[in-house]
């Protein structure tokens, strides 16, 4: 700013000053001339324009001064970003929409002019289901929703100005996709099986069900229930939870079976069916059963001739168990204290150690022990094995007899003295007697023959006596005597 007045001396001294208080200032840098600088910030976008007086005033006595206007016309920069209405956009819509369908128009403002205002919109990454209008901002989908394989969207929109350089800033867009009910119930199993003990008690909890939907709130609300009148069984319709209304026996019903219903509340609601097995698992609640020998009566005749290793009897139980719990072990418990017998501890087959010697002569009782192997506790039955050796069991009711009698020793002890085989004391008794008899016999005849013997000798001596007592005489007879 320059100024200049045609007096001399101190009259033609020029001071300038702005009239009133605006974001400028006046710098002397010469006499009479001025710099017009700016004392604070500029904004555009507050004042675009400035106008003011600058005073000229003389130091004359009295004063003269002039003024002139100064008008100041601010240039814009792109000195402001695009900024949007809404920081976080939040929409919602349905799925399986279809595709183009308007969700919402994104708008940003921007406080700058001209192409410095002018504004783009872009979509950031994860935004492959929607267009976005350039100009307008119009955001539309691109692609039909399923929320059941994505519930929600969260992308970015970016705005930019067009200014140099240009500016920009960004918002959140997190598009919500809300449920219909276009899925049924599924169930985890198409078939489940459950395994439970026998004997358990009544409203015993024997399994679970369960049931997934993939929609969302009501529509996924599933509901339980038993067909086919299933009065064994009781379902909790939302737990799932399936209890017994009966004691389950094995042996009676190994397996139950009956379908279940899943139906969610949607409207209209949509179910699915699913199998259900129900398999009763065996408790070690039977003992063996003996079918062979029939009896604890029935015996085996056992030939002095039978060689080892021969089959002479055979055990034979079942158990009406399954698994481990009817698998049986055979082994002789008593009764075999000289090892004669042995048994196959899987087949029950009995089989001769070695060859009967005639001491093994009679009746032996073998104590046998049936174990299944059951766990924890195992069950068993004992049985009776009666062998007869001999070489012939003519007399069936003399043998029966034995095996009666032998029902008066304890199962932990062998029947006989000393280990020997059991034979009935009547029997021991008309042995002895016929022994004895037979030995008196002998007696009588050994006694009768050598009297006769005696007899005779004395007779032939008597009669050479007489013979010589006509060849010598008296006193030679004597002296002989």
């Amino acid at each position: 700013i320059t100024v200049s007045d045609k007096d001399t001396d101190v009259n033609g001294k020029v001071i300038c000053f702005i009239e009133r208080e605006v974001p400028f200032h006046l710098k002397a840098v010469y006499d009479n001339q001025y710099l017009l600088e700016t004392s604070s910030l500029l904004d555009y976008e507050g004042t675009k324009e400035f106008s003011f007086k600058i005073v000229a005033s003389d130091s004359g006595k009295p004063s003269l001064n002039q003024t002139a206007l100064v008008r100041v016309k601010l240039e814009d920069e792109n000195d402001n970003p695009p900024i949007f209405n809404q920081p976080v956009i939040e929409l919602s819509v349905s799925e399986n929409n279809r595709r183009g369908l308007y969700l919402t128009t994104i708008s940003a403002t921007d406080e700058d002019s001209g192409k410095n205002a002018d504004i783009v919109y872009q979509l950031g990454p994860n935004a492959s289901f929607f267009d976005l209008d350039r100009k307008t901002g119009v955001l539309t989908a691109s692609r039909v929703f399923n929320r059941e394989e994505q519930e929600r969207f969260i992308f970015t929109v970016t705005a930019r100005d067009n200014g140099t350089p240009p500016l920009q800033s960004q918002a959140a867009v997190i598009v919500t996709v809300l449920d219909e009910n276009d899925n049924s119930p599924k169930f985890t199993h198409n078939h489940f099986q459950f395994f439970v003990s026998e004997n358990l008690p009544k409203y015993s909890t024997v399994g679970v069900i369960t049931v997934t939907d993939e929609d969302a709130g009501e529509n996924k609300a599933v509901t339980l229930s038993i067909l086919n009148d299933n009065e064994n069984f009781v379902l909790d319709p939302y737990s799932g939870v399936i209890k017994s209304n009966v004691s389950f026996d094995r042996e009676q019903q190994s397996s139950y079976t009956f379908d279940v219903k899943a139906t969610d509340g949607g409207q209209p609601p949509r179910s699915s069916t699913a199998k259900v097995t129900i398999n009763v698992m065996d408790v070690n609640d039977n003992s063996p059963v003996v079918i062979s020998p029939p009896s604890n009566t029935s015996f085996k005749l056992v030939p002095l001739s039978a060689i080892p290793g021969s089959v002479v009897a055979e055990v034979f139980a079942v158990d009406i168990d399954t698994g481990m719990n009817a698998e049986l072990k055979y082994t002789i418990v008593s009764g075999n204290n000289k090892g004669l017998f042995r048994i196959d501890p899987v087949t029950g087959n009995i089989t001769l150690e070695e060859k009967p010697a005639p001491t093994d002569v009679g009746l032996h009782r073998l104590v046998v022990n049936i174990s299944d192997l059951g766990y924890p506790r195992a069950l068993h039955t004992l049985v009776l094995v009666f062998l007869y050796v001999n070489d012939t069991a003519g007399n069936t009711s003399y043998i029966y007899d034995l095996i009666r009698r032998t029902m008066e020793t304890p199962l932990d002890r062998n029947i006989g003295d000393s280990g020997q085989p059991y034979q009935n004391e009547d029997y021991l008794t008309i042995m002895i007697a016929i022994v004895a008899g037979a030995m008196v016999v002998i007696v009588v005849i050994f006694v009768t023959v050598l009297v006769r013997c005696r007899h005779a000798s004395r007779f032939k001596a008597a009669q050479r006596s007489k013979q010589g007592a006509e060849w010598m005489s008296p006193n030679q007879e004597n002296k002989q005597n």
